[in-house]
Formats: structure tokens, C-alpha cells, sequence
């Protein structure tokens, strides 16, 4: 099993012809070639790119959504969601770069070395090939990571009213707990305006239907972290300890959302890279991108069903693997992290790193009730695979 090395990568081609190996978060596993017939996407999800879309303002948009208008915080205007405090920021409909290229990552010096430093596997980036632009249709995203305070107010709602179940995606698991590991410990991860972390995407994607939107695809989390020209970081293209809440800044933990200003991405997200690592809405396919759609993309399910979904962002605990804070990297995140696998309550807590912001769209419901259906029958076909 070769290691991350320059130069000399397997050629894409021969990749894409191969079974491919990936080391993500810390765990390796084996990736086929997933089946885009056998697999279940987006129904807004395009072949093609539109030809004249209609785009509405932020404006119009926020009027349709519950959203007023909050100020503006250097010169980008914010919204804030009705009898709540989370705020939002406007990404246009349009195109931009999804992904990224060979030269991107050979160009950058301090991303191979972090590469080879963390003996990441070689076909490592395959998951981010080929760039290629997308189109994605507006959309309101969450200027901060969900809070503990936020999310707090989700589990009062669900020990209290079991209509919260109304939320829940198809197949989660009966009885299923939205408590995060370790909740209420003395632990300093619990601050009110930390990021929610210990938490699993069922317990991502339920809060956001609960306020009335969803997980973002990864393609929306990356338009938002990266914008329009391609930057590898959130703030530009060279990695700032000073800009992120990586373990290079030793803070040891979760920060408050927003602590660092100068890391704000070029639509006004805070915290995209570092602090807590991001759930989205997509499966995780190591070559989602070699058949995806170009409007609107997203897998949601494969079949065999995956136990995976595509994590964003990199996280506080990432020391020597820089390259996972980069606005194209992807990770592979367990639907339910096994928090319980480590030894030691030391080892437990570098687990917690899973937390998420929401989207408002009036695409809110990927699935339909014809996806949902689907995801029923591929439940009662077999049990998620776990590889």
C-alpha cells in the first residue's frame, strides 16, 4: 500500500479503472467504483448545465424563507432566521469550480508535506477529481457552525414532543438518541457558543428540518468556503495557524464560533476550516465526481447502502493533516460515529470533532416522496455496508 510521494501518482485514468484505497478520518478502506445507476440523487439534480437560469435576490429569496434582514458584517449583508438566532448569508445562483486538480495540490508545497508527514495514502485526493464547474441554484447558508446553545434547545424539543421524529431521516434507527457523546461532562467542549460536536448526521440532518431546512450538500459547503476563484483556504491559498482552529494553533479543543475573523470565507462563513469538521447531506463515494450531475449535485444514497457521508472542513484535533482543512478535501464520516471504540477517555474525546451548519433553499426536500420510498426499499433489501 504506497503512501503519499512526489511525484509520480498513479495516472487518473488508471485510478478510475482500478479499485482505489483511501485513508479518511482514522480508519483505510476499500472503495469500488460506485454504480450511478444504482444510486439515488438530488431530484433537482441536472446532467447538464443550465442554459439561462433564473436567479432570485437575496432579497426575494429571504422573503419566501423566514429570513430578515440583520445588518451587514464587512460589507456582506446577513439575515436572521424568525424567533431564532441563527443567522445566514446569501450564495447567488452560478457556477464555480467543484473539486480540484493534480496541479493544485502538486503546486502547494505545504499540502504534499502534510500529506506525506500524515503517510496518506497516494490516491488520497482521487475523491476531489476531476474539478469541473457546477452550477448550483441560490441558497441560504448558516454564517457560524450550529451552537451548543442551539442545539440545546433541539433536545429539549425532542425529550418533550415526539413529533420530532416527523423530522427524522428514513431509517433511523428506532428510538434513536439525539444526545451527543459526552453531553453536560465537565469536558470544555460545552460552552454555549461552541460548535455542537459528538453528534451524529442523523442527529445533523433531524435539527435542520426541525428549523425549516436541511445539511448542505458538499457542493454547497464548498461554493460558500471557497467562492468563485478556486482559493484552497477559506481566506486564501496559504495556510494560516492564525485563521483557523487547527491543532497548529494549540488550542486543544473547540473555540466559540467566529473567534477568528480572519478566516471568514469569501461569502462570509466563519469557521469552514478547523473547529468542528462538517457533516453534509451526500454519501460518501470516492468517485463522485467522475459522474456527477452538473446542476445542483448530490448523492444521496448508493446501494448497497453506505454508512458514510462526505465531511467537510477538517477539525481543532487535525495536527499534521493540514490538507484536510482545504476547501476541496473530503472525509469520509460514519452516519453513527463509534465513539465507544477507543480505550481511554482521552482517546474518546479526539472523537469529538462532528458538527455541521444548515441550509435554507426552497430545494429543501431532496428526497420526495418518491426518493423516500426508495430508501425504505433499499433498507428492507439489506443492512448498510459498513466498508
Amino acid at each position: 500500500m504506497k503512501v503519499f510521494q512526489t511525484p509520480g501518482w498513479i495516472p487518473l485514468a488508471r485510478v478510475v479503472a482500478a479499485a482505489l484505497v483511501v485513508t479518511c478520518a482514522t480508519s483505510e478502506a476499500t472503495a469500488q467504483l460506485y454504480d450511478p445507476d444504482r444510486s439515488l440523487f438530488s431530484r433537482f439534480a441536472e446532467a447538464e448545465l443550465p442554459a439561462a437560469p433564473e436567479s432570485p435576490s437575496a432579497e426575494e429569496l429571504a422573503a419566501s424563507l423566514d429570513l430578515e434582514p440583520a445588518g451587514e458584517e464587512g460589507g456582506i449583508p446577513q439575515y436572521q432566521l424568525k424567533d431564532t438566532s441563527l443567522l445566514f448569508v446569501f450564495v447567488p445562483g452560478g457556477t464555480f469550480t467543484l473539486g480540484s486538480h493534480y496541479s493544485d495540490i502538486y503546486q502547494t508545497p505545504f499540502v504534499t508535506d502534510s500529506a506525506k508527514s500524515s503517510k496518506t495514502l497516494q490516491n488520497y485526493f482521487v475523491a476531489e477529481q476531476p474539478a469541473r464547474e457546477v452550477y448550483l441554484s441560490p441558497y441560504f447558508i448558516s454564517k457560524y457552525e450550529i451552537t451548543v446553545k442551539q442545539y440545546r434547545k433541539f433536545v429539549k424539543a425532542w425529550r418533550e414532543d415526539d413529533t420530532i421524529e416527523e423530522h427524522h431521516y428514513p431509517g433511523t434507527p428506532a428510538g434513536f438518541s439525539h444526545v451527543p457523546f459526552l453531553w453536560k461532562s465537565s469536558l470544555p467542549f460545552w460552552e454555549d457558543d461552541s460548535p455542537i460536536i459528538g453528534i451524529s448526521w442523523y442527529s445533523a440532518y433531524a435539527f435542520c428540518q426541525w428549523r425549516g431546512g436541511r445539511l448542505p450538500t458538499e457542493a454547497e459547503w464548498e461554493k460558500a468556503a471557497r467562492g468563485t476563484d478556486r482559493r484552497i483556504f477559506p481566506w486564501g491559498n496559504v495556510f494560516d495557524p492564525m485563521r483557523a482552529n487547527t491543532r497548529h494553533g494549540y488550542n486543544g479543543r473547540t473555540m466559540e464560533v467566529g473567534s477568528y475573523q480572519g478566516g471568514r470565507s469569501p461569502l462570509g462563513c466563519y469557521d469552514m476550516a478547523g473547529n468542528a469538521a462538517e457533516y453534509t447531506l451526500d454519501a460518501f463515494e470516492m468517485t463522485a465526481y467522475q459522474n456527477g450531475a452538473l446542476k445542483d449535485p448530490c448523492i444521496l444514497e448508493t446501494f448497497p447502502l453506505s454508512q458514510f457521508r462526505v465531511v467537510r472542513g477538517g477539525s481543532w484535533n487535525e495536527q499534521g493533516y493540514l490538507h484536510r482543512a482545504r476547501t476541496t478535501s473530503r472525509e469520509r464520516g460514519h452516519l453513527v460515529p463509534n465513539y465507544q471504540v477507543a480505550n481511554t477517555a482521552e482517546a474518546q474525546i479526539q472523537y469529538l470533532q462532528y458538527g455541521f451548519r444548515m441550509v435554507l433553499t426552497p430545494q429543501r426536500d431532496l428526497l420526495g416522496d418518491e426518493g423516500r420510498e426508495q430508501v425504505e426499499k433499499m433498507l428492507e433489501a439489506g443492512k448498510r455496508r459498513t466498508r
